[in-house]
């Protein structure tokens, strides 16, 4: 595995051994232990604030954050939407600076109730489930400067439920682990791994077997808390001194029992020396919200202000600045949250910040004017007078086009809602949006900014290879339309059977998708095609690393066996598949009629003409190969985004990515001027041009990325001669990621373009 650069713990590694001796407990007087960590003043105070929530509920999902540096955000991966989906392979990325979230590139195992942890910039996603009950040993490296992902080595049992935490970010403990399922019992293993050398060893165990516990370091101390043991739920404490010289041996002594209801699955996160226990199971039954505070000086609890949405199932918290991010969570019943609440556990007389943007955010109307907002709090002890200004900037002529700025003062603890003014934004534009306050005094600079974007372009941010959906659920974009299916072909060659059955179908035309040219495809009769064999009646969440190339107008649970039509026709430049009102497995009444267009310049519709039954059981989206490198575009998955379930007389058209370049059309043409040799498809860093041209001077050579912008470019001088052999993207090749890109080589008198596909 690749390895960061700065690891230097070969010497640490080399010096861990195996101890499997059980110090007899309470003889070590707790004022002796050594803590190696600075105290900040105890927080006198403490508040929940609201931030974006996330995308769609979530729960069961691990959360971990690289440290504070210029981005301030966060990550959440895996977990469930609902009791009754399945686990996915998500990555999010919170963002403190701008409040929003954006999708990265998922990991390769669905999987949840597993744990994430930081070590030197990168994040390891370690063990979870993608069944109840059944642990996985699977470890996952994600380096989120190349949003990019890597395995290590797998644990040495398969576990979930457990603990972990880094020590001096570079070993990483998991502690106990299982639960109350038959087959995974609580277990006091702990492990030990050492990511310099990818080698995991044995510690000292856990005094007492332990499952969905709470687990932190401090300094040179492991602090666990609450889980789950052959009695049930428990809230008991302990401390494990880890022998520096020896880091895999453990003197594990009590500590006070957190007060209040046994519970386990509590979220738990360190700031400043001190660990805070949040929420989690109650013994009794029912989710609580209580927040806990322990002081390892004098080893007591001190309770804090509850938080407002009382959550279990968050395995992991977020520490941005002086805040806590508990994002999602099983509140006890259905459904999940998508709330992400931050306690903001700092103590300062003087501080002021932004919250949010309010406004403007997301896709915006052009030519209507918005407002521009900012939410804005005094979180000091003390009031406070200061200057705030918002200005909004166009991000491609970097022109700034509004510009506004007051002073106001807050109470201790009040905010409000800024309204600097209004702006109307200009059609195909993509803005920033700022607001700053300053202070004299501040003792926080940490939230004294905020950061937003919005857009007037139309469609959804492009994926990992370019593709982007528009859709008439959005304003100012496509209408409707509809292909009269009535003189196509009636598929009739189910198999196995017209329940859940496949139909291979030859296309009219070589289909461009996601890189590759699909001459044939899988017809299912439960709502999608695909180039791989499945019927796959339950739908999932996108990727699905079990399909291939899915185009899915609506994956469900779909059966012909009593009723229902699905017809082929072609035409010249396009093929349309339609279902015709084919029920729901179980729901004969529920009829639905929709169609996918494939048309031979690669765009996709999917038209709905009428659906009468459950909406909001589908999955609506694309997927190129097995999904990898962010390859796939969900619309809507169960219902999720609610404003994207499909309605009768909607149209979704997913569009290639073209950004102005396009390939010359195959067919006769003269001889060019300049010709181009070099692979389409590559996977190393360095991708050989040779270029050669019949007059003029010696042309230009750039790589645009799928979004249209320049990555890298050659400008060689003339040498007189008319071959030109070299490489590109050079001393650029580590910013590319996987997905596609477009070669174009022009001088005056001619140019030539070429799509080029990097692969991981």
């Amino acid at each position: 595995m690749q390895k960061a650069k700065g690891r230097e713990l070969s010497a640490v590694s080399g010096r861990l051994s195996v101890s499997v001796r059980r110090e007899a407990m309470g003889v070590i007087c707790f004022c002796t232990l050594a803590f190696a960590f600075i105290f900040a003043p105890m927080a006198q105070s403490s508040e929940w604030l609201e931030k974006a929530g996330l995308p769609h509920p979530r729960a069961l999902h691990m959360v971990a954050a690289t440290g504070n540096g210029p981005e301030r955000c966060y990550f959440v991966f895996g977990g469930k939407r609902s009791v009754h989906s399945t686990m996915e392979q998500t990555c999010l990325k919170y963002s403190a600076v701008s409040n929003s979230w954006s999708e990265r590139t998922p990991m390769r195992y669905r999987r949840g109730i597993g744990r994430a942890v930081p070590v030197r910039n990168l994040i390891y996603v370690l063990g979870g489930c993608e069944t109840f009950g059944i642990g996985l040993p699977n470890v996952e490296v994600y380096d989120p400067a190349a949003d990019q992902w890597e395995r290590a080595p797998n644990m040495p049992e398969s576990l979930h439920d457990f603990g972990a935490a880094v020590w001096r970010d570079s070993l990483i403990y998991i502690l106990g682990g299982g639960n109350w399922s038959p087959g995974s019992r609580p277990t006091d293993h702990v492990w030990l791994f050492d990511p310099a050398t990818d080698t995991w060893n044995s510690a000292t165990p856990l005094p007492v077997p332990t499952g969905a516990l709470c687990s932190e370091i401090i300094g040179d101390t492991i602090i666990i808390t609450t889980g789950w043991t052959d009695s049930g739920a428990v809230n008991s404490t302990w401390q494990g001194t880890i022998n520096p010289e020896h880091p895999a041996e453990i003197l594990w002594a009590r500590l006070d029992t957190l007060p209040g209801t046994a519970r386990y699955r509590a979220a738990s996160g360190t700031v400043h020396g001190r660990m805070y226990v949040i929420g989690g199971i109650l013994k009794s039954g029912g989710v609580c919200g209580e927040t806990w505070l322990l002081d390892p000086v004098s080893g007591t609890w001190q309770q804090l202000a509850s938080k407002p949405h009382p959550a279990a199932d968050v395995h992991g918290t977020a520490l941005i600045g002086d805040r806590l991010y508990v994002p999602g969570g099983y509140p006890g019943t259905a459904p999940y949250l998508k709330t992400n609440e931050a306690l903001n556990t700092g103590h300062y007389d003087h501080d002021v910040g932004i919250n949010c943007i309010v406004s403007p955010v997301g896709r915006l109307v052009p030519g209507i004017d918005h407002p521009v907002a900012a939410s804005i709090q005094s979180f000091g002890s003390f009031p406070v007078t200061f200057y705030t200004r918002a200005c909004v900037t166009d991000s491609l002529s970097q022109q700034l086009v509004f510009e506004s700025d007051t002073i106001l003062s807050l109470a201790p603890g009040e905010s409000t809602t800024v309204q600097f003014g209004r702006f109307i934004p200009s059609s195909a534009r993509v803005f920033k949006v700022s607001a700053f306050t300053y202070s004299p005094g501040d003792e926080n600079p940490d939230n004294d900014t905020g950061r937003a974007r919005c857009r007037t372009t139309s469609g959804s941010e492009p994926d990992g290879y370019g593709y982007i959906y528009i859709s008439s659920q959005e304003p100012d974009t496509i209408s409707f339309s509809w292909l009269d299916p009535t003189s196509g072909d009636t598929i009739t060659d189910w198999e196995p059977d017209p329940d859940d059955g496949i139909s291979e179908r030859d296309l009219p035309f070589p289909f461009p998708f996601y890189g590759d040219t699909l001459e044939q495809l899988h017809v299912c009769t439960n709502g999608f095609l695909e180039t791989s064999d499945l019927t796959c009646h339950i739908n999932c969440n996108l990727p699905f690393y079990d399909m291939t190339d899915i185009i899915a107008p609506f994956w469900d649970d779909l059966t012909l066996r009593e009723a229902g039509t699905v017809l082929e026709k072609q035409y010249p430049d396009k093929v349309a598949y339609t279902w015709i009102e084919v029920p729901r497995y179980g729901a004969a009444n529920e009829l639905m009629t929709f169609q996918t267009v494939l048309y031979q310049d690669g765009g996709i519709g999917f038209n709905y003409l009428c659906l009468d039954g459950d909406r909001t059981s589908s999955t609506i989206g694309i997927q190129g190969r097995d999904g990898s490198q962010r390859w796939y575009l969900e619309y809507v998955y169960d219902g999720e985004p609610n404003y994207h379930i499909p309605a009768d007389s909607v149209t979704i058209l997913f569009r290639p990515p073209g950004v102005g370049i396009y390939e010359r059309k195959p067919g006769p043409s003269p001889t060019p001027s300049i010709s181009v040799n070099c692979p389409t498809i590559w996977s190393g860093a360095n991708i050989p041009v040779e270029v050669s041209w019949r007059a003029g001077r010696t042309p230009r050579v750039d790589l645009f990325d799928a979004c249209g912008r320049i990555v890298a470019a050659m400008r060689p001088e003339p040498t007189g001669a008319c071959v030109l052999r070299l490489v590109l993207p050079g001393e650029n090749s580590s910013r590319l990621t996987p997905g596609a890109y477009f070669l174009r080589v022009a001088n005056r008198h001619a140019g030539v373009v070429r799509k080029l596909v990097l692969l991981d």
